[in-house]
């Protein structure tokens, strides 16, 4: 798949499109419906202590879910690299969990558990773009998970990470070369955010998942009816 180069950093509200880290070379990314994003970057990676990179996101309260396909990422190296993201914060070093699909290394899930420290890979299926790729988040606990149709989905690891209750949720690229961009397309992005455990239950009622599936779970009450 031929990936078209971002013209413009026009991405719809509430979407905010941002360099991370100060790349050499300023990313751009464009979006006309706020579901399908063409993303261009360049930066030294997002690993170790900080990260280099652009990156589309929304400021989002509490447990949240956040899924994409990648569609496709251009070589600058075998490491350039688009997914979805989970950051405590915009600095270089927060952090952050991320379910990537990579150029040339197959796809993983990373993570920086705390601010600048270092940083972990669990891999994935040895594939490249288009994949499937997807984070859920609840309290500081996040479960990546991979599908290659968008319905069923296969968890790579799930990690205990320290974000605030307010993280920064959405799609990033990086094409781990400092003098070469990579272009990249991510579609369907949807971003879900989660009920409190407890909301709409009536006392002494609670809920919570067990066992930290990739997808959150929810309960409401209403005339003596619980659905789950």
């Amino acid at each position: 798949m031929t990936v078209p180069s971002a013209q413009a950093q026009a991405v719809p509200s509430p979407w905010v499109g941002a360099d991370i880290g100060g790349p050499s070379i300023a990313g751009q990314s464009a979006s006309s419906d706020g579901r399908t994003f063409d993303l261009s970057a360049a930066g030294f990676d997002i690993w170790n202590s900080s990260d280099e990179f652009h990156f589309v996101y929304q400021p989002i309260d509490g447990d949240v879910e956040v899924f994409a396909r990648v569609d496709a990422v251009s070589y600058a190296h075998a490491w350039s690299k688009a997914g979805v993201m989970i950051r405590g914060s915009l600095a270089a070093n927060a952090p952050h969990a991320f379910a990537l699909v990579s150029a040339g290394k197959g796809i993983a899930f990373q993570r920086r558990s705390n601010t600048g420290s270092g940083s972990m890979n669990t891999s994935g299926p040895a594939a490249t773009s288009p994949y499937w790729v997807r984070l859920a988040r609840v309290g500081t606990r996040v479960t990546a998970s991979v599908s290659t149709n968008g319905t069923s989905w296969t968890t790579v690891g799930s990690d205990t990470i320290a974000l605030g209750q307010r993280a920064y949720v959405g799609i990033e690229v990086t094409s781990h070369n400092t003098s070469a961009a990579t272009d990249a397309r991510v579609s369907q992005v949807t971003i879900q955010q989660q009920q409190a455990a407890t909301a709409d239950l009536p006392a002494p009622f609670q809920n919570r998942d067990i066992g930290n599936p990739a997808r959150a779970g929810s309960a409401t009450h209403s005339s003596g009816t619980f659905t789950v």
